[in-house]
């Protein structure tokens, strides 16, 4: 097994002489066209990068027994190279030799400082990934690529209520053409010249629309079977102590079990931030509104729904870290039996009720573990109002915690 190092070229510029004997001991250099039109001298077979990039697994299977040199722009470390291959190959990536990141420079060019920036990689990712990111009063640097354009960036600002935001587009940075460009994001809606190598910088000042910082998502934002916030919906101060039950950390995949129209796992996908959530809903005029408001919310990356029976599915899912059964139809105890099963050690399940049937199930399969009940019963309503109703049954929040 020979080894793979990456070599940063900071754009622009040439390639240092203290990096000369890095490329004569390499066999195989790949990169991109611009940086392997400005090696010196060698006799290294040269690749340029396949299209589609995931090709170079199979280049760098070819030569398993060859040293490698990768070219890359910048810093390899920061959205680029050196982490897809630290998953591809583990054992071959050497040491990555970083350049001046073009994020960097763009930023200095635009006279900012950016240890307080925000940073988004829109480079083969899609571009409502900005609505799940951008936030009021901040300010980002996002890397875009030949769809994600200037252009097609500032429309999605547009759209999300940064009419005002400052942009900036810094283009070709480092070459002879270099530009820098500076106004709203109006100002860069209807523009299409943009050089294919650029970096955007974005102020974002105050937001015209409601952007949601904290759990605690209004009913009336989620779509629903019978309407705005009125259908299979967890209800907001029932949802805000299930996702306190919950606990949710970081990176966990996560079931929501009979997810209804999604209030439950909008909320614990937004602000929990796990690696995978898979919501699984049986009926399927329910199921169109979960994905409507995973599209809305832009959490298609984070949220599979899946239109099914969940006793039927559940097996085929990876082992899950957190579990909430919301709703199981006539199933409730073989799915107890199966999410229980599937849930990893130090796993954490918690389920709903209201009705004495589900409750029987469920003190039936808590009677040899340790569970925490929770009744609550809550009344939302606005002032003034003739009378005062709480709801007629409390929901009984259970929660179990796997050795």
């Amino acid at each position: 097994m020979s080894n793979i190092n990456i070599l940063g070229i900071t754009p622009g510029s040439v390639i240092e002489e203290a990096f000369f004997p890095l490329i004569t001991n390499a066999k195989i250099i790949i990169g991109a066209s611009r940086h392997l039109d400005i090696l010196p001298t060698c006799s290294a077979k040269k690749i340029k990068f396949p299209s589609p990039f995931d090709d170079l697994f199979e280049i760098l299977s070819q030569f398993y027994e060859h040293e490698v040199l990768i070219l890359a722009t910048g810093d390899p470390n920061f959205y680029g190279v050196a982490d897809w291959l630290r998953q591809k190959f583990p054992q071959r990536l050497q040491r990555v030799y970083p350049g001046i990141s073009s994020m960097q420079l763009a930023f200095a060019k635009a006279n900012l400082a950016w240890q307080d920036a925000n940073f988004i990689s829109l480079h083969g990712r899609p571009i409502s990934k900005l609505s799940e990111s951008i936030l009021a009063n901040n300010i980002y640097g996002i890397l875009t690529d030949s769809k994600n354009t200037p252009s097609k960036i500032a429309q999605q600002l547009v759209e999300l209520g940064f009419a005002e935001a400052e942009m900036i587009v810094v283009s070709a940075i480092g070459y002879e053409n270099e530009t820098i460009e500076q106004g709203f994001t109006t100002d860069f809606v209807s523009k299409s010249d943009f050089h294919a190598l650029n970096i955007v910088i974005v102020q974002t000042g105050s937001c015209a629309t409601k952007q949601f910082f904290i759990p605690g998502i209004d009913d009336e934002e989620f779509f629903c079977n019978k309407g705005m916030g009125d259908g299979l919906l967890t209800k907001k101060p029932i949802r805000l102590n299930i996702i306190a039950a919950l606990a949710p950390q970081p990176g966990e995949i996560a079931w929501d079990i009979g997810a209804g129209c999604g209030g439950v796992c909008i909320e614990w996908a937004k602000f929990g931030k796990p690696k995978q959530l898979f919501a699984i809903e049986q009926r399927e005029d329910v199921t169109e509104c979960l994905q409507q408001n995973i599209e809305k919310f832009a959490l298609q990356d984070t949220i599979v729904s899946i239109h099914a029976e969940a006793s039927e599915c559940l097996h085929s899912l990876p082992h899950p870290d957190k579990v909430f059964i919301g709703g199981s139809g006539d199933h409730l105890k073989a799915i107890l039996d199966i999410a229980w099963q599937q849930l990893k050690p130090q796993g954490r399940l918690v389920l709903t009720s209201v009705t004495e049937s589900t409750r029987s199930i469920i003190f039936d399969f808590c009677r040899n573990k340790s569970a925490l009940w929770t009744e609550i019963q809550t009344s939302t309503q606005w002032f003034p109002h003739e009378k005062m109703k709480l709801q007629k049954r409390p929901v009984l929040i259970v929660q179990l915690d796997k050795d």
